[in-house]
Parts: structure tokens; sequence; C-alpha cells
């Protein structure tokens, strides 16, 4: 997770760490029970096997979000509104995925092992002549195939503006359709679609631990190799394939998390990454600027990415439709000077991006997200 010391500070401010900062939130009426309990059965059920600065960190992330606090508001400040948390599905949801970002990656390992053992394929008659599908996929195939989907099932203009009136799960299953039509027709002609890439966020040193001895999992150069033929590394170097070796940082979530919030064992993540279907969220190198001022309009595909991350998902207040389904919105209007750098750029649904654009909001972008003055 990105900027979690910096996370974990704000949320610091308002009380002590771990557990006895999530009991101060609810003994000051800022957290409510259930949320409460939901956090200190989290810290509970992954101490055991979670790095204890790490688990502080992510406690204290979760905190953050979870907790109600009171915002100045008003043209003198004076006035305090009080803004809500996330809610308790939502917290859950957050829960599910950061114990799995804490678990170690053996644990991930044997966990989506098991897993894809349970994946299944059931075909069942359905009401009036239809045909009722069930599909119970593990992590890393609900990342395929939600990527995949993603890819085709946006809602689509006709030629004359007529708005798609499909529902999305009518369009989930035409795009299904269209998927296997193209499989089964013309494997090797399917069109190449960003959107349609499996973006994963992992640590460097999560994914170069525990591959072949002798080869750099990052940089791809052989090793020093000793008498017993065995990678050598510099004095107070962790060997090769262990926490803090080949200069990677010693600590670190073990797994990676996709666009859509699926955690992935490192393992997966490279077996992914060596057949093609992954694109790793190592952003910003010479070849994909993520400036470019004037000198185009529309966003690359690099920076696009860039914002799927930062954003996950449309940023008005409320919504919960996912980046795929988002647009990328210049902040300061490209037609009045602004310009296409990710700090003037915010994702937004075609609903909400027609709401700002009707109503002339403005926002704050952070490093962390972005915070519409609606």
């Amino acid at each position: 997770m990105s900027d979690a010391g910096d996370e974990a500070g704000a949320a610091d401010e308002h009380g002590p760490p771990g557990v006895p900062g999530v009991l101060a939130a609810f003994a000051a009426g800022d957290l409510p029970l259930g949320k409460t309990d939901q956090l200190v059965r989290f810290e509970e059920s992954v101490r055991r096997v979670a790095d204890p600065q790490l688990l502080e960190e992510d406690l204290g992330i979760l905190l953050g979000h979870a907790r109600d606090e009171a915002i100045a508001s008003g043209p003198d400040g004076r006035t305090r509104t009080r803004v809500s948390g996330v809610d308790e599905k939502k917290l859950a949801a957050a829960i599910t995925m950061t114990g799995r970002l804490l678990r170690p990656d053996k644990d991930l390992r044997d966990e989506d092992e098991a897993l894809k053992a349970s994946r299944s394929l059931t075909k069942s008659a359905g009401a009036c002549g239809m045909t009722r599908y069930r599909v119970d996929m593990d992590p890393e195939g609900a990342a395929i195939i939600d990527a995949a989907l993603a890819a085709l099932s946006a809602p689509v203009k006709s030629p004359d503006g007529t708005v798609d009136e499909r529902s999305p799960a009518r369009r989930r299953a035409d795009a299904l359709l269209t998927i296997i039509g193209r499989g089964v027709s013309s494997p090797g002609e399917a069109p190449k679609s960003d959107k349609a890439q499996v973006v994963v966020t992992i640590s460097l040193q999560a994914l170069t631990a525990d591959l072949a001895h002798g080869r750099c999992g990052a940089c791809g150069q052989d090793l020093p190799v000793g008498p017993l033929g065995r990678p050598v590394t510099a004095p107070g170097q962790a060997p090769f394939g262990q926490p803090g070796g080949c200069g990677a940082p010693a600590t670190g979530h073990a797994g990676g998390v996709t666009a859509t919030g699926q955690v992935l064992s490192p393992a997966s993540v490279r077996k992914l990454a060596c057949e093609g279907g992954i694109v790793p969220a190592l952003l910003g190198t010479d070849t994909e600027p993520m400036e470019l001022g004037r000198a185009a309009r529309y966003f690359t595909t690099g920076q696009k990415r860039a914002l799927y991350l930062r954003d996950g998902g449309c940023t008005y207040p409320g919504c919960t439709m996912p980046a795929h389904w988002s647009d990328a919105h210049h902040v300061d209007y490209w037609s009045l000077g602004g310009l296409t750098d990710i700090d003037n750029a915010a994702l937004l649904c075609e609903r909400h991006h027609t709401k700002v654009h009707t109503r002339d909001l403005t926002c704050t972008i952070t490093p962390r997200g972005v915070t519409w003055h609606v």
C-alpha cells in the first residue's frame, strides 16, 4: 500500500496506534460499536502471522476511513460538519483484502492452491426456457474474468446517440458471448485493449522473493556465485530470495492487489506476468511520461493506469462505479488552458462527469485521492 506511513500517521493524530486507538475512537463516539468489533476482530485474526509494523499501519488506515470526522465548513470555518466513515459492508471488504495482504507468501500460495481446486462451472435449467450457469472462481481467475468482461461490457451508444438500454447483467452476458465467439472463431486475432489487461500493484520485494537462485528477479542479471554454486551477496545483505536480499526492502505486503480488489499471491502475479496477461504497476518510466502539459489533449494509457490505481473508480462522493467504467476528467478544463497531467486529472463515471461539467464543480487532488467540493 502506497503512503501507508503517511496515512497511519494521520490516523495517529486522533489517538494511539493499534487496538488502543480503535477503542479510543469508540470511547470518543467517533466509531460505532459494529465497526469497532470488526477492527478488533481483524487485528486478533492476523496478528500471529502479520508483520507488527505493517499491521499497525494498516489498522490505522482502516480506522481512518471507518471513523466519523468533524470537518470545518462555512465561510468562516467555524461550522463543524460531521462526516460518516465508510459503512460496515465496505469496511468488511477492505478488511478481507487487507487480511490477505498481511498473510505470509507461503500462506497465500497454499490458500490460493486450495481455492483453485474449488473452481467450478455448473449448468442448470432456468425459468422460462433459460439456462443458468454458475461460476465459482478463485482470486486469480476472478481477476482475469473481471478484466476481460470489463473491456467489452461498458455501455455503448448507437450511431444516432441513443443510450444503451441494456442492464449491466445483460451487457456482461453479451461480453462473455463475444469473448467466447472470438476465441472459438479466431483465437489469434482478438483485439488488444489496455482495459482488458490485469493491473496489479505489488512490491518489488514480494515479486522477486523465492525465485530460482542465480538470477535477480528485478533486473535479470546473473548474481555472483560462490564455491558451492550458490549466489553470494555483499556483507550485511540478506541472501537473495530472502527479505532484504538483492537490495529489496525487508518489509512489505506479501500479495499484489488488482484494480478490482482481488489479492493475488506473488506466485500468481509472476505466472500472469509470464503469460503476458498482466500490467505491473511500475509506472512513470521514461517511456510512459506522466506529465504531458499542453502537448496532448487526451490522457495516455499509462496515465489512465496510474489514475486507476490512485482513484480506484469514480471519485464523486458516494459513487461505486469501477475504474474501468470511468473517464479521465481534466479538473482545470483543457479548453481553458488546463494541463493533461496526473495532478489535473480525476476519474469520473459518465453520469457524474456530466454533473461536474454542468455544475462546474472543483476538487482537491492529493497523491492519495480526490475530494470534490459539492
